[in-house]
């Protein structure tokens, strides 16, 4: 019932506009031409109800960029938690980052796709850049479409498809800290019915990066300290500038990534095309946070392949395509923090995601105003961690391997699915509504050291995900849009099915119990949104303003039960023992978040027929409530908030772009990110009841540069500048981000 509530209070939110008189055609045709595919059809972006932003090849060109975070942070204002050493990860609307690569990483709530399937990772810096057509940026539930973990939305990655003349473009570029990168990329027709994409990139900081310390923006608006409040609720006030300036040791990293395409025209209406895409580090330190000395080398891969065909009978477009990826992570300890003495390293820990799926579809087109799109997708996630104790000389010198730090755990999930496609009232209504019902499995998986405690079984659920788009176009410029849907986030399979016990080392021994919940229900999530577009391509100007509402319900916490300990419990073993403590799960918390999104942009180069282009663009999100409740123990026990970890109360990001259209390009942009909160994990300098504790980080705000100079026709010449004011900053406080780094690239294109 709430759910149709939230449908009617988007329908009541554009209705009362439709009195008015409006013009019969629809938005203008110039206007956001681009086609979108993140709804699964292939529609334009002004066609879609749902809050779309789109990051182009331009985009990506202009914006210097250390990795796809870089991106997605600065052009489409959202959470992010972003590392120095290779780990990046993001969230949308309030949910905060997932930022673990292990079984976690099987249900974050934003996911990360590559042309509408899994990537199969949520650690975004182990993507190719140079493979990249557009990012399409879909915000708010999308369950519906994608099944499950999009309760915040949908990063899609559209990769390259050239079926031209073949061409192509290969860069190189030095920088500051001895900064290497090169890349290439090519494609278009080899015959007539044969194509390829081919690209790659290489990236070298030969040198570790220095941390800001010119901070004109931190000094100018006070946004000088963190503070940490203690349970008493008293504060203190740490500073942000000791690290000001100074060399942070080993930051040096590389890594190389590349991408294959081919593809081949079948026939007039049949092609299939294949992709390869892989990445790896070939130096990479997993250093701690500032206040510790722990360092460690680290190894991480990324790889994946798809192969899809896709045709055309009659009025049906029709899409197979089947999907893998791994994603692995190793470290190898090589430092000792007790005597300050390297040793040689050793694996000590593995990380391995595996997914392996299908899609089949069905775009059918049934007249010029009722389009359907109706199919299934099948996947599997798996998740396999090991780890290793440091070799001994009892041990001959040989690392042995020790009980894994968690369960293993495998989702299979048959997600059925239709979505239509309405344009009514002469082009003034369009409806998108779209259903899934999602059919899970969750299994746990036999993990080293833990097969004598874990207690193997599978758990099925039905999950229903409706969602329901409407516009109203009231002119060829302006439009009013809603949506509303559910969206959910799979429950940890050992959450549900697991069973782990530890044993005291008091005599007699006792057992520590922590017990799946088989009844255990999925986090799961109600978003409502309404907002206004307004804008027209050929007079140079765009904006969407978007509000949204969404209700988490069932959030998954560890609950413990004093009423078991010192019972009698039967362990594995088959002897009994009396219970130390005993913990299982438990849907006690919720979410309330809700916010408004801008973002448009005006190009002054309207006035002259765009024989240049003078461009201001912005994007920012306000929240408005972005709070986590913990349901309170005893029914006369309140509920307490707070607010979301490293989520910003404001996010602004926007700049200027300058274009003569013939040799000279340049592109001035900033980001602002408000206060956010986090915990002060790993301190043990503060005073004690300051330690572990919540945090406020301060905000800040970054301006990058880029300006290319084209000297021939295929000569190009690029500066790119990022944190041009030398700002200390940093995504998670203690991983101060490098300050001011410069780079000059040339690029060949043919």
């Amino acid at each position: 019932m709430r759910f149709f509530t939230v449908f009617i209070l988007c329908i009541a939110s554009v209705s009362s506009s439709w009195a008015q008189k409006t013009d019969s055609t629809a938005f203008s045709k110039t206007l956001e031409e681009v086609t979108v595919t993140s709804s699964r059809m292939a529609l334009s972006a002004r066609q879609l109800p749902q809050k779309i932003e789109v990051i182009s090849n331009r985009d990506i060109e202009l914006t210097p960029a250390t990795d796809i975070a870089d991106l997605l942070k600065k052009l489409t204002s959202l959470n992010i938690v972003q590392y120095p050493h290779g780990f990046s990860y993001v969230n949308l609307r309030g949910f905060a980052p997932n930022t673990f690569h292990g079984s976690n990483s099987i249900q974050p709530e934003t996911s990360v796709m590559i042309n509408g399937r899994p990537a199969g990772t949520v650690n975004i810096a182990v993507l190719d850049r140079s493979s990249i057509e557009r990012i399409e940026v879909l915000k708010g539930p999308s369950a519906a479409m994608y099944g499950a973990n999009t309760m915040g939305g949908v990063v899609n990655i559209i990769t390259k498809k050239s079926k031209g003349k073949i061409g192509g473009n290969a860069h190189l570029g030095y920088g500051t800290w001895n900064t290497l990168e090169a890349g290439a990329g090519v494609g278009g027709k080899i015959t007539k019915n044969l194509d390829f994409d081919l690209s790659g990139n290489f990236f070298n900081r030969g040198s570790n990066y220095k941390i800001g310390k010119g901070n004109l923006f931190r000094n100018a608006f006070g946004w000088r300290n963190s503070t940490v409040t203690a349970l008493d609720q008293t504060t203190l006030d740490t500073p942000d500038n000791v690290y000001d300036g100074i060399t942070r040791e080993f930051t040096q990293m590389q890594n190389y990534s590349a991408m294959l395409r081919l593809g081949y025209q079948i026939s007039k209406n049949w092609r299939v095309d294949a992709l390869h895409q892989r990445f790896a580090t070939t130096k990479l330190y997993t250093i701690g946070d500032m206040r510790t000395i722990n360092r460690d080398q680290g190894e991480r891969s990324y790889t994946t392949s798809e192969i899809s065909l896709t045709g055309k009978v009659g009025a049906h477009n029709l899409l197979a395509k089947a999907y893998i990826s791994n994603e692995q992570v190793k470290t190898f300890p090589f430092f000792n923090v007790t005597t300050g003495q390297e040793f040689t390293p050793y694996q000590s820990y593995e990380s391995n995601v595996d997914y392996k799926g299908v899609q089949v579809q069905d775009d059918f087109k049934l007249s010029d105003k009722f389009r359907l799109a109706f199919g299934a997708d099948y996947y599997e996630a798996a998740t396999a961690l090991r780890n290793w104790n440091a070799p001994t000389a009892a041990t001959g010198n040989v690392p042995q391997e020790r009980a894994a730090t968690s369960p293993n755990g495998l989702i299979k999930d048959l997600g059925v699915f239709a979505q239509a496609h309405l344009t009514l009232l002469n082009d003034r209504l369009i409806l998108n509504p779209s259903f899934r019902t999602d059919f899970v499995s969750y299994s746990m998986l036999r993990s080293f050291g833990l097969e004598d405690k874990t207690r193997i079984r599978d758990e099925s659920r039905t999950i229903y995900s409706p969602n329901l788009g409407i516009q109203i176009n009231l002119t060829k410029a302006l439009a009013i849009h809603a949506n509303a849907g559910r969206a959910f986030r799979y429950a940890v399979a050992n959450q549900i099915a697991g069973y782990f016990e530890t044993f005291t080392t008091t005599n007699p021994a006792r057992v520590n119990v922590t017990l799946g919940n088989p009844d255990l229900q999925n986090e799961n999530s109600v978003t409502w949104e309404t907002g206004i577009r307004f804008g027209k391509a050929e007079k140079g100007f765009y904006v969407d303003a978007t509000y949204f509402n969404t209700n988490v319900n069932d959030r998954i916490i560890t609950v413990s039960d004093a009423a078991k300990v010192n019972t009698d419990w039967q362990a594995l073993d088959g002897k009994t023992y009396k219970v130390a403590s005993y913990r299982t799960f438990a849907n006690a918390n919720y979410s309330k978040f809700a916010g408004l999104e801008l973002d448009g942009y005006y190009d002054f180069g309207a006035f002259s027929q765009f024989q240049k282009s003078y461009r201001l663009f912005f994007n920012a999100t306000k929240m408005l409530a972005y709070d986590d409740y913990v349901t309170g123990t005893t029914p006369s026990m309140p509920d307490t908030k707070s607010k979301a970890r490293q989520v910003a109360d404001l996010s602004v990001g926007g700049g200027f772009e300058y274009d003569d259209m013939k040799r000279f390009s340049v592109r001035l942009s900033g980001r602002y990110i408000g206060v956010r909160e986090y915990v002060n994990f790993n301190d043990v300098v503060s005073p004690q009841k300051f330690r572990s504790q919540l945090v406020e980080y301060p905000p800040h705000f970054t301006l990058d540069l880029a300006a290319n100079y084209t000297l021939y026709k295929n000569h190009t010449v690029s500066l790119r500048i990022q944190n041009l004011t030398d700002e200390n900053f940093y995504e998670i406080r203690y991983q101060p981000m490098p300050g001011r780094n410069t780079s000059l690239r040339y690029t060949f294109r043919f």
